[in-house]
């Protein structure tokens, strides 16, 4: 009976560190798909941007792909 406890504390104890693990890996995710979602903004708005200064289209239209 004693035995079976330690192998049951020790599987929960594995299952926290996973979860803590895991927890850890969503939060650097998260972080990578925000620095992801900021550099697409900053790129977009320099194409805004030079497209005003030069007066050249730089983005596809979908009109123009088919």
């Amino acid at each position: 009976m004693h035995k079976q406890k330690e192998i049951q504390s020790k599987e929960k104890n594995e299952e926290e560190e996973e979860i803590a693990r895991l927890r850890k890996r969503i939060k650097e995710l998260e972080a990578q798909v925000l620095r992801a979602e900021i550099k697409a903004e900053a790129y977009d708005e320099m194409i805004n941007i030079a497209e005003k200064m030069f007066n050249i289209p730089i983005r596809r239209k979908l009109d123009d792909e088919k």
